[in-house]
């Protein structure tokens, strides 16, 4: 017996090592055993001020020449390397700063073993959650929006290059919120006014641009603010800026159309593109909202399918090649609401547009976007009524979708919105359904 607890003790020690003993290494790649953080909790104020540092430790085990051990952390849509001491030693510990991750989750961090030519061997990811008690407390307000313009002129507003710098404050804010920049137009309707950008995300607590149009009715701007549940849609705040216009807008000189853009697209539908359902009925009537599993839709290119199946409470969307072979599964955003059955392909057969459907008497129903390959899913747009049709511009830049007005699923109209999820719907033509034309 103390021959063997000898032995024991032994191997312990060349385990606590970071190694088994030569005798058993053979045939074994790099392990990691742990990878810990000492900070429990996080809350987004103070990932936004840089207040937080985590203490990382870990313990691999067979980290062998030509090996290296690397830490990443998920920033955005990719994991970015921490800048760190090299070589990372195989048993250690390191203090690291934590940031917002810009992307409505909490931290994550990846710890891996790459060989001499990059390729993993062995990771292990952290993700140190939100604070429970902090998220229960929270009472999200937008506590500060202004800007140091005094008014707009009316010639530049037309040109479409108008700019105007805002700041904005938000207090208590939830991680699973936008910030969204809109104008609104005299009779009620929004447009986004956001320029280009590479992540969603917006900080809590900053200064930017917007780009403003000329409104076709009225004298002011009025830009808007709003902090949305990017999963339910909620407003759970909203602040607005009016602007004084003045001056009037120079008529355009003569000369070549310019590019349409796709946040302001056309207000009449083309009919090469469109069918535009204009006999409505006064009251809609009930539509088929169950779980009902829809037939395979062809790709442009009739190289793939794609259809909804809608297993009780497990809805999901189904991409496969033509002959069923390489199915990818895309769990719906809410699995305890069906699929609409006419998922729609981009032009280019490199996105899916669908709609989860809302079991409301009033129909309606959210709409997502999807890649091909599964990737990169977004929520675009929410709309009311029981015409759950989409239908894409020729050249993908636009969804086309219909809604009502409101909770009566009546007033309908046909909207435009960009497919990247960072724009509002706009109007684009009267009438309760879209549908693309079949080719002739």
């Amino acid at each position: 017996m103390k021959k063997l607890a000898l032995v024991l003790m032994v191997w312990l020690a060349a385990l606590g090592a970071g190694a088994f003993p030569a005798q058993a290494q053979e045939g074994f790649g790099p392990t990691i055993f742990t990878f810990e953080g000492d900070v429990p909790a996080v809350t987004l104020p103070d990932l936004e001020s840089g207040n937080v540092t985590v203490t990382l430790s870990w313990h691999i085990a067979h980290v062998r020449e030509g090996m290296r051990v690397a830490l990443h952390t998920y920033q955005g849509h990719a994991w970015l390397p921490v800048d760190t001491p090299e070589p990372l030693p195989p048993v250690g510990s390191l203090s690291v700063p934590l940031s917002a991750p810009m992307n409505f989750g909490p931290p994550a961090l990846r710890l891996s073993v790459l060989d001499r030519g990059g390729a993993t061997l062995d990771e292990r990811t952290l993700i140190i959650p939100y604070d429970p008690e902090w998220l229960a407390a929270l009472q999200p307000a937008i506590v500060a929006f202004s800007t140091p313009t005094q008014s707009l002129p009316a010639a530049v507003l037309a040109t479409g290059q108008a700019r105007v710098e805002v700041s904005w404050e938000v207090r208590d804010r939830p991680p699973l919120t936008a910030l969204v920049f809109d104008q609104v137009l005299a009779d009620g309707r929004v447009q986004n006014i956001e320029l280009p950008r590479e992540n969603l995300w917006v900080p809590s607590q900053g200064t930017g641009q917007v780009a403003p149009l000329l409104p076709p009715a009225g004298n002011e701007v009025r830009l808007r603010l709003s902090l949305v549940h990017v999963i339910s849609a909620e407003v759970l705040d909203q602040r607005e800026i009016a602007l004084p216009i003045i001056g009037t807008a120079i008529p355009p000189t003569p000369g070549p159309s310019p590019e349409p853009t796709p946040t302001l697209p056309p207000t009449q539908p083309n009919p090469a593109d469109l069918l535009i359902q204009t006999d409505c009925p006064a009251e809609g009537a009930p539509s088929v909202r169950a779980w009902v599993d829809g037939p395979g839709i062809p790709s442009p290119d009739g190289q793939r399918l794609v259809y909804s199946a809608n297993p009780l409470n497990d809805a999901r969307l189904i991409i496969a090649n033509a002959d069923g072979s390489g199915q990818i599964i895309v769990p719906a955003p809410d699995q305890a609401r069906p699929l609409s059955v006419r998922p729609r392909w981009s032009p280019d057969g490199e996105r899916i547009a669908f709609a989860s459907l809302s079991l409301t008497p009033d129909g309606g129903g959210t709409i997502y976007v999807v890649r091909a390959d599964g990737g990169d899913l977004r929520r675009v747009a929410t709309y009311l009524g029981f015409y759950d049709d989409l239908a894409w511009s020729a050249d993908g830049s636009l969804l086309y979708f219909s809604s009502a007005d409101g909770e009566t699923a009546s007033g309908y109209r046909v909207y435009a919105v960009r497919p990247d999820g960072l724009s509002a719907p706009t109007v684009y033509a009267e009438g309760c359904g879209v549908y693309q034309r079949a080719a002739p």
